[in-house]
């Protein structure tokens, strides 16, 4: 399994958690609410279903990709909020 994490504005947080089920997450949750107005969704994966919410989390078409240790992907808002 795999932990996947979008960094995104408050107002994403139910589209993003809806992608997650939608796309095979096992588990989804949110953190608190930053002072910014940002959210950190984290979503467990199996590797069978991780390429394919990788792909409609990059479908998006709202967000910057950026790896960083393998098994967290953030994805950054491009509006310049983070």
């Amino acid at each position: 399994m795999r932990v996947v994490e979008v960094i995104a504005p408050a107002r994403l947080q139910t589209h993003l958690l809806e992608m997650a089920r939608t796309h095979g997450a096992v588990d989804a949750w949110c953190g608190t609410l930053n002072d910014d107005g940002r959210v950190a969704v984290r979503m467990v994966v199996l590797e069978d279903e991780r390429q394919a919410l990788l792909d409609a989390l990059l479908g998006k078409g709202d967000f910057d990709l950026a790896l960083g240790a393998g098994l967290v992907l953030a994805i950054l808002w491009r509006n310049g909020a983070l």
